[in-house]
C-alpha cells in the first residue's frame, strides 16, 4: 500500500474549489469519483466510452471557463481591498489620501502590467 502525503490546507481549498465547480459541470469528474471511473464504467463499449470522454473534455472546458471567472473575481477583489487599506493608510498617517492612491494606484498598475 502506497504511503499518501497529507494534503496541505491550500490544497484542500483548491480541491473543493475544483470539486464544487466540476460537480456542476459532470459529476463523474469530482476527485472522489476519479479513481472509481474504470469500475463504474467497465464494460462500456468503444462509443460509449467515445461519447463519455467527449462529454468530460466538454465539463473541463467549461470548469476552466468558470474557474477563470472566479480568478478574476478574485482579482478584482483583491484590487479593491488594496485600495480600501491604502485609505485607511492614508487617514491614519495624515497624508493627502489622493496623492497616495495616486502612488498606489500606479504601483499596482505597474505590477500587474507585468
Amino acid at each position: 500500500m502506497s504511503k499518501q502525503t497529507p494534503l496541505t490546507d491550500t490544497q484542500l481549498n483548491m480541491l473543493e474549489i475544483y470539486d464544487a465547480l466540476m460537480f456542476e459541470f459532470e459529476p463523474d469528474l469530482v476527485s472522489d469519483m476519479i479513481p472509481e471511473l474504470d469500475y463504474i464504467h467497465q464494460g462500456e463499449s468503444k462509443q460509449e466510452r467515445k461519447e463519455r470522454l467527449q462529454r468530460y473534455a466538454e465539463a473541463f472546458e467549461m470548469f476552466f471557463a468558470a474557474f477563470e471567472d472566479m480568478a478574476k473575481g478574485w482579482e478584482s477583489n483583491s484590487l479593491n481591498i488594496k485600495q480600501e487599506i491604502v485609505k485607511e493608510f492614508a487617514q491614519e498617517v495624515g497624508l493627502k489620501e489622493e496623492d497616495l492612491l495616486t502612488s498606489i494606484e500606479k504601483e499596482i498598475d505597474d505590477s500587474t502590467d507585468k
